[in-house]
């Protein structure tokens, strides 16, 4: 999982990113790679779409990944959840993008 991983979220919900964007992308681990002499064979980076239907699922989600959202609480954001539970019910979903990335290395012979 990347450092841009559902940014989003952590904007709509005004919760701070832990990490900045782009401490953690693909550029950065295949250098850490090649750093401790590995050979990158392959490497792809995507930004997936995900679609939330409803806000229980947005919460699940923030409660399930504490590392990107510290400290939430349900009630401590409750307004902001109450408007994206709002823009969910108007609009059929609220979307974002999950980071992700692959690479296959070996070790240099």
């Amino acid at each position: 999982m990347g450092s841009r991983n559902q940014l989003e979220l952590n904007e709509t919900v005004g919760i701070p990113s832990p990490a900045h964007p782009d401490s953690w992308t693909l550029d950065v681990a295949v250098r850490a790679l090649e750093g401790v002499d590995l050979h990158v064979i392959a490497a792809r980076e995507e930004m997936s779409r995900y679609t939330f239907r409803d806000v229980g699922a947005v919460i699940f989600q923030l409660q399930a990944i504490p590392w990107q959202f510290p400290g939430f609480g349900p009630s401590a954001y409750e307004p902001a959840l109450r408007q994206l539970d709002q823009h969910i019910r108007t609009t059929g979903g609220f979307t974002v993008h999950d980071h992700r990335f692959l690479i296959e290395a070996q070790a240099r012979s």
